[in-house]
C-alpha cells in the first residue's frame, strides 16, 4: 500500500486537533494521490482562516474583564475564566462540579430554577445578586445569563457573567446620602433661621433629647412619616419626586436611633426608581422595595409612566402603623 495514504491521515488527525498549518509535500509523480494530497493541503488552509483555534479561544475566554461561568444544565460549575479566580479567589479545580449557589453570600432557594424560567421564556436574564470570595468578602455583582445551544441536547450549557459593581453601589450610596445630607443641611438652615436665639436653641435640643428618651421607652409610640419634596410633578420620564421616610414618636419628631426595616408599595401613575439609605455599608439593590432605615430615616424616589394620575406610595413596617402619601402627576 502507498505511504502516502498513512501520511495523509496523520494529517487530518492533525486538522482535527485544531493544527492546520501541518502540510505534506507531494511527490514527483503528480498521480491522483498528489491531487488528493493538495486537497488536503487546501482544505488545511481553508481550516486555518475559518476556524478560531482552542488556544485563541481560550485567550479571549480569558482576558474578558467580567468573570464568567459555564454551567450544565443543573447549575453545576464546569468551567471559569482568570477572572473568576482573580476576584474570587477561587480555581477551576475547586469551583468544578460545585452548585453556583456556593458562590452566594446568602442562600437563595430556587435561585437558578428562576434563571431556568427566564431563559425559556425570554433567551436571557440579569439579576443582582452578592458573591462571597475564599477570604470571606463580599462583593455585589449583576450576573447575565444565556443559553448555548448544542448539537444535542445534552450539551446545552449556561453562561453567567458576573460583573463586580462594588464601584457603583458606592457611588449610588454617596449620592444618595448627598441628597439625605442637603435635605438635612437645608433643614438646620432653616431652623436656624427662625430659631437665632440660643437660649431658644437650648430649649430646642432639650426637648428633642426628651422626646428621643421617651420614645425609646415607648418603642409602640413609633409611626412612620412620609414627606414629598414636591407633591404635584410632570408626567414626564425624566421628572422625579423625592419622598423622605421618617421614623417619628407620637409628636412627629424624629426617632434617629431608629433602624427598623421598611417595606414600600407604589401603585396608579408611577413607579419606583430606587429606594436607599445614609448607611455607607449596605449592599442591598437600590430597585428593591424595602430598605432598613439609617438614624431613622431612608429616602424613596419615584418615577411617572409618563401618564397624568396620581401615584401612591405606601410604607409598612411590622408594629407600625401603615403611612401613605399621594404624589399628583401632571401632563
Amino acid at each position: 500500500m502507498d505511504d502516502r495514504f498513512g501520511k495523509i491521515n496523520k494529517l487530518l488527525i492533525a486538522y482535527s486537533v485544531g493544527n492546520f498549518d501541518k502540510k505534506l509535500a507531494m511527490s514527483k509523480r503528480m498521480d491522483e494521490v498528489d491531487a488528493f494530497i493538495a486537497g488536503v493541503n487546501m482544505l488545511g488552509e481553508e481550516l486555518k482562516e475559518k476556524t478560531i483555534s482552542r488556544n485563541y479561544f481560550n485567550n479571549i475566554f480569558n482576558s474578558v474583564s467580567d468573570m464568567v461561568f459555564v454551567l450544565g444544565k443543573q447549575g453545576r460549575i464546569e468551567n471559569i475564566n482568570q477572572s473568576v479566580t482573580d476576584l474570587l479567589q477561587y480555581n477551576l479545580k475547586t469551583l468544578a462540579g460545585k452548585h453556583i449557589s456556593y458562590l452566594f453570600d446568602k442562600l437563595q432557594p430556587g435561585w437558578f430554577a428562576s434563571v431556568l424560567k427566564d431563559l425559556r421564556i425570554s433567551g436571557a436574564g440579569s439579576y443582582e445578586t452578592v458573591f462571597r470570595t475564599n477570604n470571606k468578602n463580599r462583593i455585589p455583582v449583576l450576573v447575565s445569563a444565556s443559553i448555548f445551544l448544542g448539537r444535542q441536547e445534552d450539551k446545552t450549557k449556561i453562561l453567567l457573567t458576573a460583573k463586580d459593581i462594588s464601584l457603583q453601589k458606592k457611588t449610588q450610596n454617596l449620592i444618595l446620602k448627598a441628597i439625605i445630607e442637603t435635605e438635612e443641611n437645608e433643614r438646620m438652615r432653616f431652623a436656624k433661621d427662625i430659631h437665632d436665639s440660643i437660649g431658644q436653641q437650648l430649649s430646642a435640643i432639650k426637648f428633642y433629647i426628651g422626646t428621643s428618651v421617651d420614645a425609646v421607652e415607648n418603642p409602640h409610640q413609633k409611626s412612620i412619616l412620609l414627606k414629598a419634596d414636591r407633591s404635584t410633578i410632570t408626567a414626564s420620564r425624566n421628572d422625579l419626586s423625592y419622598v423622605t421616610v421618617e421614623i417619628v414618636d407620637d409628636k412627629n419628631n424624629l426617632v434617629p436611633n431608629a433602624n427598623i426595616p421598611v417595606e414600600f408599595s407604589i401603585s396608579g401613575a408611577g413607579e419606583l426608581a430606587a429606594a436607599g439609605s445614609a448607611n455607607p455599608s449596605e449592599m442591598a439593590s437600590f430597585h428593591q422595595p424595602k430598605r432598613n432605615t439609617f438614624r431613622g430615616k431612608c429616602l424613596v424616589i419615584l418615577r411617572p409612566k409618563g401618564e397624568a394620575g396620581e401615584i401612591t406610595l405606601e410604607a409598612k413596617s411590622p408594629g407600625l402603623q401603615s403611612a401613605k402619601i399621594v404624589v399628583v402627576t401632571e401632563k
